[in-house]
């Protein structure tokens, strides 16, 4: 009796709101999404088939169901469902040989320890994900554990934005985004972005560069998405 309204309860709790006669849930699709961002400028993550290992390692239908109570939906873009100018893109499914083949076509043995190394290079990875967040958390553990089949190490721990935004050496990131116009896809993906994500998970690509220049300086729908 308390409280008018809670924005943005924990994930479970929801299940106890809806039982509760005196409380109502009002819920919807959002245009928030939550990803794992690599440094691709740094190893092992800069190794793109190590990236590409572990988008077909992890479970997310199964993190979902256990992180946020099944309440998410899998996401087969960077781009929100409801954002103007989504494409689905797919998405990926689990298959932990064809992540275990790429990595040994690549060169990433196995180590006495199990930890897989290439050219000297351990694939050794620190999760970060926000404190305040237990679904985020629970992400970052299940992908851990989910990893650690595959022959890859995780550290995670907790911290807050200003940790994170300072942490480029320590990647992956497990954070979230909206996204609302080109710009802020700008601030991610751009090489020569000076704010937002570019700064703490860098992305380089002359190509991208280009047509998202392009799209800035379009008027037309069609061409700048």
């Amino acid at each position: 009796g308390e409280i008018d309204i809670c924005q943005t309860p924990a994930a479970i709790e929801l299940g106890r709101i809806e039982e509760d006669p005196a409380l109502d849930l009002i819920s919807y699709k959002g245009g928030s999404l939550t990803y794992m961002a690599f440094n691709t400028q740094k190893d092992p993550a800069k190794d793109e088939n190590l990236r590409k290992a572990v988008a077909h390692a992890i479970d997310i239908d199964s993190i979902i169901a256990v992180a946020a109570e099944g309440r998410g939906e899998k996401a087969t873009s960077f781009w929100g469902w409801d954002e103007f100018g989504f494409y689905d893109c797919g998405g990926y499914t689990r298959d932990l040989d064809k992540a275990k083949e790429i990595l040994e076509t690549a060169g990433w043995a196995e180590g006495d320890d199990g930890i897989r190394e290439k050219d000297g290079v351990r694939a050794e990875l620190t999760m970060l994900y926000p404190a305040s967040d237990s679904v985020r958390q629970a992400l970052a553990e299940d992908s851990r554990n989910q990893l650690a089949e595959l022959g890859i190490e995780v550290a995670t721990e907790g911290v807050d934005w200003d940790t994170a935004y300072t942490r480029a050496e320590s990647e992956p990131l497990v954070w979230g985004w909206g996204a609302h116009t080109p710009m802020e896809l700008y601030n991610i993906y751009h090489t020569m972005s000076e704010t937002g994500l570019a700064e703490y998970s860098p992305y380089a690509n002359e190509t991208v560069d280009k047509y998202m220049d392009e799209a800035l300086k379009s008027s037309n729908l069609e061409t700048s998405y």
